[in-house]
């Protein structure tokens, strides 16, 4: 497993410019915002469903590689998503 670092990608950041738009996006705030509004899991990849989550996504590295390889390990356990069973989607 990856051990994480204190540095933040996102800094002070309060959101980013969507493609192709070009407008200004906020980023997902779990404070405010439903993950199942902007997020869907397809297998081991968050696909993001709206701006918000695109510009989350794109910014937070949600599905690099080593991300990617992280949660199929944790399917593989049953422990992603939290409460799936060992060996299931």
């Amino acid at each position: 497993m990856r051990a994480w670092c204190a540095i933040d990608p996102k800094g002070s950041d309060l959101g980013s410019i969507a493609v192709p738009s070009g407008d200004l996006i906020r980023f997902f705030n779990p404070r405010i915002d439903a993950w199942p509004d902007h997020f869907a899991l397809d297998g081991a990849v968050i696909q993001p469903l709206t701006a918000i989550g695109q510009v989350t996504e794109r910014i937070f590295r949600f599905n690099e590689i080593e991300r990617l390889m992280e949660r199929e390990a944790l399917r593989a356990i049953g422990r992603y998503p939290v409460g799936a069973e060992p060996g299931r989607p």
